[in-house]
């Protein structure tokens, strides 16, 4: 015999954490989890790495050059290699060993082109030859990382190729290798706003989408957050 059969959900406990720190240690922008396990979360007040019953707070010291360049983390990445990048708002990019706990800071130099473009730092995205792409408030920057330099992607009203908008606000890579731009409001108020864009690794120039609001087959909206 068959008889009902009633579906009932349980219900949904969170449970609530406090970083350390304060208000300002619990503004959380961004969280990573290594192949160990760590969960790091990076807050206005420093980068915090949780092991399951504690944390372990790394903020920026100007005594230490070894120190991460700023409390003040805007997004976290863990490579396919288990390093953990951490871009910062205004103090560059820095590359944490969790293992030996060291640290190397990338910084931008308007004078070497090789450099990362802006030091306000607003997404990261590796993909599947190497290179660490970073996302800035100027532009997009792709990082070498056997030679450690970088290639600066900016928009060019002139060419259609180019960066579609220089605020970029996310990044993926596809299963493909495919590296996505998600792209938002620039500081320069007469530059177009926004769109989405595709790299052409065999063009090195860009493919980008934008909004048309008389094309409902066109993207939704001119900002991409993620």
């Amino acid at each position: 015999m068959i008889g009902p059969l009633f579906g009932q959900s349980l219900p949904l406990a969170f449970e609530a954490f406090q970083l350390p720190g304060g208000i300002i240690g619990n503004r959380v922008n961004s969280i990573a989890q290594d192949s160990t396990g760590f969960l790091w979360f990076g807050s206005h007040g420093g980068l915090h790495r949780y092991d399951g019953q504690r944390f372990k707070t790394y903020k920026h010291d100007r005594a230490d050059p070894n120190s991460i360049s700023s409390s003040y983390i805007e997004c976290l990445l863990v490579d396919p290699q288990g390093k953990l990048w951490i871009g910062t708002y205004g103090w560059g990019l820095n590359y944490f060993d969790p293992a030996t706990e060291t640290n190397r800071r990338f910084l931008c130099n308007p004078a070497d082109p090789t450099t990362l473009g802006n030091d306000a730092v607003t997404a990261l995205a590796a993909d599947l030859d190497g290179h660490l792409w970073v996302g800035t408030v100027e532009g997009l920057s792709r990082l070498d990382l056997r030679t450690g330099k970088f290639t600066r992607f900016r928009h060019d009203p002139d060419d259609p190729a180019s960066l579609g908008h220089d605020a970029v606000k996310a990044l993926w890579v596809d299963r493909e290798g495919t590296v996505w731009v998600g792209l938002g409001q620039a500081l320069n108020p007469n530059q177009p706003e926004g769109g989405l864009c595709r790299f052409d690794p065999k063009t090195g120039g860009f493919v980008c989408y934008y909004e048309d609001p008389g094309d409902p087959k066109k993207l939704g909206n001119h900002k991409v957050r993620a």
